[in-house]
């Protein structure tokens, strides 16, 4: 059943907080940031991007590092990943933090995009903003960066049938299953996703070789 949506609040809604009380109890202290176009209509159903990011810190200052590094509109940092061109689009955008605590197998677990219960966190975050805007189900993307590319394939696999679209950059994928991928899976890499020098280092499990593998799996 369609919920009624609640809320009419357009541009930046960030730092909030699940209001179903069963997602309190289930991701306590988890929030997430929104950006709503300001061209929505509560009377037409706008799509939704489910943006998963990068590796961080498991601890509080990362709400707010997602904030200023993939949620801002380039003018504070410069490198913003999703945001520029949101107010162009016809998508509600929703970045949560990667699951953490009793929601992954341990807390310091390095990929927390890929863990068992990630995609009913998606499903849960998507269900949450569902009761607030009126949403496309029909038109749900989900985009990531890095640990959160690496959460984009999985979910390439295992929600390919909630899912309009997944977008990959800088993400890996160990085993997989694309004979059932009936959603378009668009990759991203660059030159330097996988990199090492003597002053800094980028481990490399997100190298272009394993997109064109995975090219060379699903043609």
């Amino acid at each position: 059943i369609r919920p009624t949506p609640t809320s009419t609040q357009k541009g930046e809604v960030f730092y909030q907080n699940f209001t179903n009380p069963a997602f309190q109890t289930k991701y306590p202290n988890h929030q997430f940031h929104m950006y709503i176009p300001t061209h929505y209509n509560p009377n037409t159903p706008m799509g939704v991007m489910v943006w998963l990011h990068g590796g961080g810190s498991w601890d509080p200052t990362e709400i707010t590092h997602l904030a200023d590094f993939d949620m801002d509109d380039e003018s504070f940092t410069q490198r913003s990943y999703p945001r520029p061109e949101t107010d162009a689009s016809n998508y509600i955008l929703v970045a949560p933090l990667a699951p953490f605590g009793n929601v992954i197998p341990h807390p310091q677990h390095a990929s927390r995009w890929n863990v068992p219960n990630s995609e009913q966190y998606i499903i849960d975050v998507i269900t949450e903003v569902s009761t607030r805007y009126n949403i496309d189900y029909n038109n749900v993307v989900i985009a990531g960066f890095s640990m959160g590319g690496i959460g984009a394939y999985l979910m390439a696999l295992r929600l390919n049938d909630r899912v309009a679209a997944v977008m990959a950059a800088a993400g890996s994928w160990k085993l997989g299953s694309w004979a059932s991928l009936s959603a378009p899976l668009y990759q991203i890499h660059g030159t330097y996703d996988a990199y090492w020098s003597a002053n800094g280092c980028r481990a490399h499990i997100t190298p272009i070789e394993n997109a064109r593998l995975t090219k060379t799996i699903m043609v």
